[in-house]
Parts: structure tokens; C-alpha cells; sequence
């Protein structure tokens, strides 16, 4: 006898039915929450994380049940550590990072719109051709430190800082230092950085803040300005 036995014939079919829409649910649920993670994001800013926790805990307790039921029922453990598995695949094998652009690709749709929208860029000359720089949903605290999600960047400079020459180097750091507007609490002014092409024009940065190598220790203290209201806090 089956579980389903256990109850009246006329609730059969809508628990059968309501057992597949768990066995469904998390990879269901994350392969949505990772391929449009960054439309959920101008949704709510959880509403992404929120349902890839539920999916995770169903497939938790999917693992459980398939544990309990693997001397039970082989068939019935192995299509439930399947799901788990596929649960998996979509969180950390490189179908994540696909899926991730595959977001970001569509959420942007038209990228100087976007970057436009929510990256504020600037424009600066190198080499004889303009390019454009900007900082990506940025947030600024009181004290005048700043946290971004991505840099648009049509130069590429952020992602080969270390490749360019010392005139580069200082056209790049005074573009950023423009941005904003010479505050001498910014990252860049006080830790290394390395940056990583994400796509298309965007970049990420990573700071290591433990080295304090960064454009004041490079180029000197950035000028006195008369928009930046902020006094330096790391030295």
C-alpha cells in the first residue's frame, strides 16, 4: 500500500498532483531565481533570496526523504537525489555564472540606457577618444565611503589597471577621483583593487583594503575640492 492508499479516494489525485509541484519546486524555483535574479532585484531586494531559501529547505528535506527511503524504495530515493543534484548543478556548476549573464543581459536590455539609469557616467578622454565611466547602484554612507554593485567602464581601464602605463594610471585615477568629487574616503584612494570583466561594459572590483596602495599612496593626497564636504578618516 501506498501512501496515497492512506487516504479517500476522492483527495487522491489533488495530493498526487500537490506531490509534484514539490518534486518541481526547487529546481523550478532556483533555475527563476538565478536566471532573473537581477528583474527580482528591482522588485524586492529578498524577494530572489527568499525564494531560493524556500527551495533550498524543500530539497533538504527531499535529501532526508530520499535517505529514509533508500533501502524502501531504490527508485523513489535515486529521482529524489536527482533533484537534489540538478538543485545543485544550478547553484554552483557553471551553469550558474550562464544563467547569471543571461539576467543581467536581459535585464539591461539596452546598455547605455541602463548605465545611464543607474550608473551615472562621466566622460573622460584617452588616447584621443572619450570614454565613459560610472558606478553602478552606488550608496553613499555619512562619512562619505561608498559601496557600488558594478563599474560601467568603456574604456576597460578598471579591469587592466595593472597593465596600463604611469599616464593611464593617473587619467584613470583622476576620472574616478572626478566621480567623486576628490573624496579622499573613497576605496580606490586607499586599497588596491583588482577588477574582472562581468560583461558587456561592466565590471567588478575586489578592494584589499590591508594594503593601503591605492591612488594616494600612487599619486598623493586627490586635490582640494570645493563639492567634497568629506574629511579623510583613514589617515
Amino acid at each position: 500500500m501506498s501512501l496515497f492508499d492512506m487516504f479517500p479516494y476522492r483527495v487522491r489525485g489533488e495530493l498526487k498532483a500537490l506531490w509534484v509541484v514539490v518534486l518541481a519546486y526547487g529546481p523550478v524555483a532556483l533555475f527563476l531565481a538565478v536566471r532573473f535574479d537581477w528583474p527580482l532585484g528591482d522588485l524586492n531586494e529578498n524577494l530572489g533570496g527568499y525564494i531560493a531559501d524556500s527551495a533550498l529547505i524543500i530539497g533538504a528535506l527531499l535529501f532526508v526523504v530520499g535517505l529514509i527511503n533508500l533501502f524502501k524504495s531504490f527508485r523513489w530515493a535515486v529521482l529524489l537525489f536527482a533533484i537534489c543534484l540538478l538543485d545543485y548543478l544550478i547553484l554552483y556548476s557553471p551553469l550558474r555564472d550562464d544563467l547569471d549573464l543571461a539576467s543581467f543581459e536581459s535585464y539591461i536590455r539596452s546598455e547605455p540606457v541602463y548605465a545611464k539609469k543607474h550608473c551615472a557616467p562621466i566622460n573622460f578622454n584617452q588616447d584621443g577618444r572619450t570614454y565613459s565611466l560610472g558606478f553602478c547602484h552606488l550608496v553613499m554612507a555619512k562619512d562619505g565611503t561608498v559601496d557600488f554593485d558594478l563599474v560601467y567602464d568603456t574604456s576597460g581601464d578598471v579591469g587592466r589597471y595593472d597593465q596600463l602605463t604611469r599616464t593611464d594610471k593617473i587619467i584613470f585615477a583622476n576620472a574616478v577621483r572626478r566621480y567623486f568629487d576628490d573624496d579622499p574616503n573613497e576605496a580606490f584612494e586607499y586599497a588596491d583593487f583588482t577588477g574582472y570583466h562581468y560583461d558587456l561594459d561592466f565590471y567588478g572590483v575586489w578592494f584589499d583594503d590591508a594594503n593601503a596602495e591605492g591612488f594616494t599612496a600612487a599619486f598623493g593626497e586627490p586635490p582640494a575640492d570645493p563639492r567634497n564636504r568629506y574629511k579623510p578618516i583613514f589617515w
